[in-house]
């Protein structure tokens, strides 16, 4: 069951909120003034963070172009418990030193604006906290999280207020009709403003990672090494629940 809905509170990020990766100060100071065109929201739980994630991220700013690309984790997914070893911080943590070895045209923001907001994390209220800084906001999303896109809490303000990036998965011809008669309804039913773009294969997901960790395996193959190396150091998902 979903948590209860919570009062509606904005957080705007600051300088205290968010964490930019670049050389140049000034951007970071710049992120939470500047108007953008176009912002790219990456949403997820984090734990931890892998190459799949990495490799998508690139992706959708390969094929999308935004000015800037906000990665997001969350506090408590409406979909999920949270049980998985590693703190807030530790979550946040190991983003700073995985979004370090992106190759990206724009700067990437690492905030934890819906961890400061607790409660679900519900992906309207962070569009409509983000929209005064971007004319356009869009928000990644899984294949699996687009079949369900009508589902998800205030669906009609949320299409109404993003667009959305959504990776393709190939050689599953039942899926890909699936998703293109899925793409028409919810574009007839909300107007919703969806773009395709080819998945990036990566078989291995954080609970795997959790339990190759748990089970004393190398994970090295699959996260980036000072990520590896800050699990090991923490001594995270020892006992993780998978």
């Amino acid at each position: 069951m979903r948590s209860p809905r919570q009062p509606a509170r904005t957080w705007l990020p600051s300088a205290a909120h968010v964490s930019c990766c670049t050389a140049n100060p000034c951007i970071k100071r710049e992120l939470t003034l500047k108007k953008y065109k176009k912002l790219l929201i990456f949403g997820g739980t984090f734990s931890p963070v892998h190459n799949g994630h990495l490799r998508a991220m690139q992706a959708c700013c390969a094929a999308t172009s935004p000015d800037v690309l906000y990665v997001i984790p969350t506090a408590t997914p409406p979909h999920k418990v949270r049980h998985d070893g590693a703190t807030d911080k530790e979550r946040m943590d190991m983003l700073h030193l995985a979004v370090g070895t992106l190759h990206t045209a724009c700067p990437v923001v690492v905030s934890d604006i819906e961890l400061l907001r607790g409660g679900a994390s519900y992906t309207v209220d962070t569009v409509e906290a983000l929209s005064p800084l971007a004319d356009r906001i869009l928000v990644y999303c899984g294949t699996d999280m687009l079949l369900t896109l009508d589902e998800w809490h205030d669906a009609a303000r949320l299409m109404r207020a993003a667009e959305f990036v959504c990776m393709q998965r190939e050689g599953d011809a039942r899926l890909h009709d699936a998703i293109l008669h899925k793409i028409a309804a919810l574009q007839n039913t909300y107007g919703a403003r969806i773009t395709l773009i080819p998945d990036v294969p990566f078989e291995v997901s954080s609970s795997e990672i959790r339990a190759r960790a748990a089970r004393g395996e190398t994970i090295e193959p699959f996260v980036p090494h000072g990520v590896a190396d800050y699990i090991a150091a923490h001594e995270l998902y020892k006992h993780a629940d998978t």
